[in-house]
């Protein structure tokens, strides 16, 4: 069953309600997090240089999943592959430019990543803003984060407002 209403009544008890006023909380930071980075400029991220050594659409056993939506990148002066999604089909997160297909192996280029986002454990960044070949962009990421962001800051404000009705009307 999609919903329980046993666990939900056990999330609505009293003691519950400080909880879930806390973790609300620390997703509508996060929402807020999400959301800022449309606005960083790409100096803000951290910068790393180097020439191309790998250029593929596929890493070891990556991607799991939406073959041909993906280009691994790895340079000589960074120890992690880097991951880019850049599916264009209707529902996609594609991005807001992309030009991959210009860059070769041997390319010295300067990518742009968040480096306040944790490093998958397969060794794979996955937070790469902007990829730069001298003055020329080959690669913006665009809004995904932004529309995700967006989405935790709606539903937080909402369930929010809910557990607030909640507790006035004393069901909670």
């Amino acid at each position: 069953m999609l919903f329980n209403l046993e666990f939900a009544i056990m999330l609505l008890h009293p003691t519950n309600f400080k909880k879930l006023l806390i973790s609300l909380f620390i997703l509508m930071c996060l929402g807020v997090y999400l959301t800022s980075i449309k606005f960083m400029s790409k100096d803000s991220f951290t910068k790393i240089s180097g020439r191309i050594t790998y250029l593929e659409n596929h890493y070891h056993q990556f991607p799991l999943r939406d073959f041909g939506k993906f280009r691994y990148i790895a340079l000589d002066t960074y120890p992690y592959i880097i991951e880019l999604f850049v599916g264009k089909d209707a529902g996609d997160f594609s991005p807001e430019y992309e030009n991959l297909g210009g860059l070769k192996i041997g390319d010295a280029i300067t990518i742009y990543y968040d480096d306040d986002s944790e490093i998958s454990q397969e060794k794979i960044n996955r937070t790469t803003e902007y990829i730069y070949k001298g003055n020329i962009c080959f690669f913006h990421n665009g809004n995904n984060s932004f529309y995700v962001g967006i989405f935790i800051l709606i539903t937080t404000c909402l369930s929010f407002i809910f557990l607030i009705y909640q507790k006035k009307k004393g069901k909670i």
